[in-house]
């Protein structure tokens, strides 16, 4: 197929288009580029990218439950030839929890000095410190996904001490896999909160605090209907697999 019947082909999927800019960190240019997004929301999300080139080809992504896991393949295109799209995404000093993915697909990002600000009290303007991850963004701020691994494990190793040190209670999620018995690593002092299923995938979610550095293993059950419940078992909640066909009740022991 060449690159005139692929465009058309493309267009008329019904893609939303968006100009966004890419810079050359060699020569310093930099030149507009169309990003096209195709969702497809009778599959709850799913999200492609389509990056045009000035000579007629065409990147298309893979089919990614996540914006964001979308334009980290169109990212990893770019710096094979020395290129940053500027968008929020590529942010230096943006980041996304697990929890906030979740919640939008993988469409927003926040700053990641948004949760220490609201830790310490501070009224902030939220619209200031999150954005779509295809939003425009500034040249100085973007970065390469190595670099922006960096700096967040960074930020990450000095936050973390703050939590231990002066206690502060978190929200952490894991997957739960569909077997009888399985283990966990927590904190002593924690609370399990919920599980639910997202994309056919199991997962409980987890408030810890205190000091999160020592960890010990809990074990949770999951159990059918029907099933015998240990005496010391206590409830967590109860999964539904493919709209309820299979109920699998969890608990901790």
């Amino acid at each position: 197929m060449n690159p005139i019947q692929k465009f058309k082909e493309i267009i008329d999927s019904g893609i939303n288009e968006m100009l966004v800019r890419v810079y050359n960190t060699k020569t310093k240019e930099v030149i507009r580029h169309t990003l096209g997004m195709k969702q497809d929301l009778e599959k709850y999300y799913s999200f492609k990218l389509f990056f045009y080139e000035k000579d007629g080809k065409i990147i298309e992504t893979k089919e990614y439950s996540y914006l964001c896991s979308a334009l980290d393949e169109i990212r990893e295109y770019l710096e094979k030839t020395d290129r940053l799209i500027v968008v929020r995404g590529a942010d230096r000093n943006c980041a996304a929890s697990g929890m906030q993915t979740d919640m939008s697909a993988g469409q927003g990002i926040s700053k990641l000095e948004m949760n220490a600000r609201l830790n310490k009290g501070e009224k902030i303007n939220r619209s200031d410190y999150i954005f779509n991850v295809l939003e425009d963004s500034t040249i100085e701020n973007v970065t390469t996904l190595a670099e922006q691994k960096a700096y967040w494990e960074k930020w990450y190793s000095k936050e973390l001490k703050n939590y231990i040190t002066k206690g502060m209670k978190t929200i952490w999620k894991f997957e739960l896999k569909m077997e009888a018995v399985q283990k966990i690593s927590l904190p002593p002092k924690h609370n399990i909160v919920s599980v639910g299923i997202i994309k056919k995938i199991a997962y409980m979610w987890v408030e810890v605090w205190g000091d999160i550095s020592k960890t010990e293993k809990i074990k949770i059950l999951t159990i059918p209907t029907g099933q015998e419940v240990p005496q010391n078992a206590e409830f967590v909640g109860t999964l539904f697999y493919k709209e309820g066909e299979i109920v699998q009740h969890v608990y901790k022991s």
